[in-house]
């Protein structure tokens, strides 16, 4: 059997590579002599007949990646999500990096050109990874471990995303129907959309914040709905994520000052995905707060949070998953 520096390639991910010139260089097993021998080198030009070589191996499952050409890999099928991430080959560490990277570029892809079709893209790749894991819930763990903490607002968005989604299987939203839960991961990705317009000078600012810069902030709730709008959004819970992000329990949120009642289950997890992640981010004016803390800091601030979401939240670092175990 080949050693660990291989992987199998099925053959949903060879279609993806078998490109004129591919991108990683690519491997057989010889069963007979027991050896791994180099079939096809990187950047190559591929001719007929060695791709017809290169499928017949795939089909007897003797077709392989070098571990080696990792970082190209995972560049590649970061583009190709649903054969990487049912490959048998890849480990969940693997695979949470290459829908880390996929989900982060479609989300920057939609900020920089907020239409309908980057949208799509970030609608299909969201269900991808809901479907992913929906059939086994302890991979979250693998993709809360690689939470980027630098500042961005694509970054924020992806960690909102995956905190928010794991508060909501990990709590057991029994009543959510799939198509429910992709809409709230949407709604997550997005809550922040209207940030995309607020100027970087201000967003970014380290000292002190005028008025005008604290309008131009709290305006961000609208103009993403104004976005979503005009992108002809209805989901309630897209919507109610982008609007309700900044709405707390007592009433002290804002832009209409909610209070529990009226606030839905999509902007109360939102909330605290969302101040969660802010407080173990680096910011231009503060440094990050160590990630277990940060649960035990909302968990005091249980008047203007939802109890039972923070409460998941320390369970998730009480157990040592995701980012708990990165400070």
């Amino acid at each position: 059997m080949p050693s660990k520096d291989y992987f199998q390639i099925s053959a949903q991910i060879l279609a993806g590579l078998l490109c004129s010139r591919p991108l990683v260089s690519l491997y057989v097993h010889d069963p007979g002599l027991d050896e791994v021998r180099l079939a096809h080198r990187a950047g190559e030009f591929l001719p007929a007949g060695r791709r017809a070589e290169l499928i017949e191996a795939c089909g007897r499952g003797g077709l392989l990646l070098s571990r080696a050409d990792h970082e190209a890999f995972v560049g590649h099928m970061s583009a190709n999500l649903g054969p990487a991430l049912f490959c048998s080959g890849l480990g969940q560490g693997e695979i949470a990096e290459i829908l880390r990277r996929a989900l982060k570029a479609r989300i920057e892809a939609f900020f920089s050109r907020p239409l309908k079709p980057a949208l799509d893209d970030l609608r299909r790749d969201l269900s991808t990874l809901v479907e992913y894991v929906q059939t086994e819930p302890g991979r979250m763990d693998a993709l809360l471990r690689g939470l980027d903490r630098e500042y961005g607002l694509a970054n924020h968005s992806l960690n909102c995303l995956l905190i928010g989604l794991a508060l909501c299987l990990a709590g057991g939203e029994k009543g959510l129907a799939r198509p429910d839960i992709e809409s709230l991961a949407l709604g997550l990705a997005l809550h922040d959309l209207g940030m995309a317009l607020v100027p970087a000078f201000v967003s970014a600012k380290t000292g002190f914040l005028m008025p005008s810069d604290r309008d131009s902030l709290r305006r961000h709730v609208e103009s993403g709905l104004n976005m979503l709008n005009r992108l002809e959004v209805s989901d309630r819970m897209v919507i109610d994520c982008v609007r309700e992000h900044h709405e707390r329990l007592d009433g002290s949120g804002y832009p209409r000052g909610l209070a529990a009642g009226d606030i839905g289950l999509a902007g109360r997890v939102c909330a605290v995905a969302d101040s969660y992640c802010a407080s173990i981010s680096e910011r231009p004016y503060k440094r990050p707060k160590d990630a277990h803390l940060a649960a035990l800091a909302l968990l005091g601030d249980g008047a203007r949070y939802d109890p039972d979401l923070v409460r998941v939240l320390c369970l998730l670092a009480d157990r040592g998953g995701g980012p708990f175990g990165a400070d």
